[in-house]
């Protein structure tokens, strides 16, 4: 996917993922001065705010409505493509600023289940959301890291926000909560061998979605739905068991291991190894580098 013209607006971030391929998708970090106020045209994207720092005092104003109040850590705004809005504000802000180009969002769903009057996302002045909060969060983790990790990283993460926009805040008819819709067998199966047999590749949700002939945002539910996990995050359990086999064989370094399974990010590798295996790349490693010293001591 290209990257996206992003609108430009009326003040500078202290970090932007502009410049890095994460289509769709514009991460910012802003750091607002104290005491002034920041009028945002309308333009195409459509924006979420999510609030990092301390209490403050705001007032926002969009199509002539006006809502003023206390905002705090973790309260997020979304202004939908096409609505111009005024702010003003006491105190010192501290905002993580995801702004989503209305194309990509139309991109992810199937044409049959999109509105006859176009995607749309409702106006929230301010709401608690922990899905938001927490891929939020992430996303500006990956910003800040030295490594901004694999690309099937940041696009989950940008997908699963996404699709959780779209659902939750969206025009478009809610699945009910009774739906047990999954993958065919067939289509499942394609599915898992084809991520298998690229496993070191860098890999997008586009692609694995488009072996089963279904958009990113009906196919990752599907997924879900038949697996219980995420697509990547069954990525990365079959990347960890591939390496986990190669460390046994003892003829690889870890280093070797994890880019042999697509890891480019080595704190990542050893970050998953952990968590799936329950212990160390290094522990595997030694363990059956001491069972060959020991055969090859019988062996005598």
């Amino acid at each position: 996917m290209t990257n996206s013209r992003w609108d430009a607006l009326p003040e500078t971030p202290t970090l932007s993922s502009q410049g890095l391929d994460w289509g769709g998708i514009l991460v910012e970090r802003m750091c607002h001065t104290p005491s002034t106020g920041l009028n945002l045209p309308a333009s195409g994207q459509h924006l979420v705010t999510l609030y990092l720092g301390s209490p403050l005092y705001l007032q926002q104003k969009r199509n002539g409505e006006l809502h003023e109040g206390k905002h705090v850590r973790g309260d997020i705004t979304i202004v939908p493509a096409g609505c111009s809005s005024q702010w003003q504000w006491q105190g010192d802000p501290d905002v993580l600023r995801l702004r989503f180009d209305s194309q990509f969002l139309l991109s992810l769903v199937d044409p049959a289940e999109q509105p006859s009057s176009g995607i749309k996302l409702t106006n929230q002045f301010v709401v608690r959301d922990r899905r938001i909060e927490q891929i939020g969060l992430m996303l500006l983790d990956e910003l800040q890291s030295d490594s901004f990790g694999n690309r099937l990283c940041v696009e989950s993460l940008r997908n699963l926000l996404a699709v959780h926009l779209l659902r939750c805040y969206s025009n478009i008819r809610k699945a009910e909560p009774n739906d047990s819709r999954r993958l065919s067998a067939s289509q499942l199966r394609q599915v898992i061998e084809f991520i298998n047999e690229n496993l070191a590749q860098d890999l997008q949700l586009s692609d694995i979605a488009a072996v089963t002939n279904l958009s990113v945002f009906h196919f990752t539910r599907l997924f879900k739905q038949s697996t219980g996990v995420t697509p990547y995050q069954y990525l990365i359990q079959q990347r960890i068991a591939a390496a986990e086999q190669l460390l046994k064989l003892g003829k690889l370094s870890i280093l070797e291991a994890a880019h042999q399974v697509g890891f480019s990010n080595q704190s990542h590798f050893h970050y998953h190894f952990k968590r799936l295996i329950g212990v160390t790349p290094k522990t595997i490693l030694q363990h059956s580098k001491s069972l060959q010293k020991e055969r090859k001591f019988l062996e005598k």
